[in-house]
């Protein structure tokens, strides 16, 4: 699918047969299957920039008691103008608003039970370092009286939200100095600021946070880092990239942490000089031989590779990785990960790849453009992945393609090497495009 848009979007969310995708503060809906008898959504109410979209079960709640089926979800959507919005079969359904400043972050899940006193609670977060929690039970169109609680301790802007696994009530925020706090929402005490009830902290940047059972995972400046949000103690951290990790994802199933970056291999080489000699010209300047220069890249005197790595959470402090992947032309950016299938991506670089999970190897290397006018492609702004389905996104200053493959019926085996036992699924597809102007 091919449209006009308003510059790249990280926002990207595949439910099972429709596409979600944000430009600018504008949201487009599509069907994955639509044969021309389904048109394009436009969902147009957000007035800003769209900083974050979620996906929820419409079955954990009551809105959508007498509409939704067992597997449907319903989506949120939070924008630079200061407003939160549920939306239901391509419409509006609640406008929720109390953030006078941008809304940049939302959940990863619902708070809280149904059946609780408060039902289920979306949480947000903002510019002004304040965590807000919203009831869904409220029967306002514009979703007024449902702000429950304005959760302050923050001092900057916050950047992630992300539900315990093992606690439904256990919210876990990261604000942008790197400061992590802990906020049980089901506390009955008067004060918000007592809600916090756990604090920690980590260095550089933050991208991320994600949990899973009592585990909270973050990612910030060059290391990837697990707490246990039951004693607030690190039990895992490693160095995975210099200078940062642009990507990350958990498979706790195998307690296995992906980050994708871009990683200075000249300091990753200190103490393995066999590996690799830089030399020193008449200016004192490192140096490498001409021959390799076809398989690194070279900037600023400092050799780079975009990697994805695999690391085991069970190794505990300062490990080494399982498992390195290399092959992108830019840093990781996007980033997919599962049982069987890793994927990847970078706004540098015009192909996704495909790697098996348990081995590392290369399964496929996908172009993000249409073969046929490479002139479209930029590389991958976006991707969303679900089963043997990867949909990717890319654009240039005035144009956005959509790319939407299904690998659940391929029959032409990508890997050539007869001595190879791999059965993925992930081989070239036939017939896996139609194309579009809007």
């Amino acid at each position: 699918m091919v449209f006009q848009n308003s510059g790249a979007s990280r926002c990207l969310l595949l439910d099972k047969d429709d596409i979600f995708l944000a430009s600018g503060s504008m949201i487009v809906k599509f069907n994955c299957l639509s044969d021309g008898s389904h048109p394009m959504v436009y969902m147009r109410d957000h007035n800003a920039k769209i900083t974050c979209m979620r996906l929820f079960p419409a079955s954990k709640t009551s809105l959508f008691r007498n509409e939704a089926g067992h597997e449907d979800n319903f989506l949120v959507t939070s924008s630079c103008d200061h407003s939160i919005r549920l939306w239901w079969k391509g419409l509006c359904y609640r406008n929720f608003k109390g953030h006078n400043v941008p809304v940049t972050a939302l959940s990863d899940k619902l708070l809280g039970e149904a059946s609780s006193s408060s039902g289920n609670l979306i949480a947000s977060g903002g510019e002004d370092s304040t965590v807000r929690l919203w009831s869904l039970r409220s029967n306002s169109k514009r979703g007024q009286h449902a702000l429950r609680a304005t959760l302050k301790g923050h001092g900057r802007a916050i950047k992630s939200l992300s539900v315990s696994g093992y606690k439904t009530s256990l919210l876990v925020s990261i604000s942008s100095d790197a400061k992590i706090k802990v906020w049980d929402t089901a506390a009955s005490s008067s004060a918000c600021s007592s809600r916090c009830v756990g604090n920690s902290s980590v260095n550089g940047p933050p991208l991320g946070i994600k949990c899973f059972e009592s585990l909270c995972y973050v990612a910030a400046g060059t290391s990837i880092t697990a707490i246990d949000l039951r004693t607030m103690e690190k039990v895992f951290s490693a160095a995975a990239c210099q200078p940062l990790i642009y990507s990350f994802e958990v498979l706790p199933s195998k307690s296995l942490v992906c980050t994708g970056g871009r990683d200075n291999l000249f300091k990753s080489l200190i103490g393995r000089p066999n590996k690799l000699r830089l030399r020193r010209n008449s200016n004192g300047e490192s140096t490498v031989p001409s021959s390799t220069l076809s398989l690194v890249e070279i900037e600023l005197g400092v050799l780079n590779r975009h990697t994805a790595m695999l690391w085991d959470v069970r190794s505990g402090v300062n490990p080494e990785p399982v498992i390195e992947m290399e092959s992108h032309s830019g840093p990781v950016t996007s980033l997919h990960m599962d049982s069987y299938k890793i994927v990847t991506g970078s706004v540098e670089d015009s192909y996704c790849n495909v790697w098996d999970t348990s081995s590392g190897t290369p399964l496929n290397s996908l172009p993000v453009g249409m073969p046929h006018e490479p002139e479209l492609s930029v590389g991958c702004s976006a991707m969303a992945v679900s089963g043997s389905r990867i949909v990717t996104t890319t654009c240039d200053e005035e144009t956005r393609l959509v790319y939407l493959r299904d690998f659940i019926n391929a029959t032409c085996p990508k890997l050539s090497n007869e001595d190879s036992h791999c059965t993925s699924k992930f081989w070239e597809p036939q017939g896996i495009f139609d194309g579009f102007d809007d």
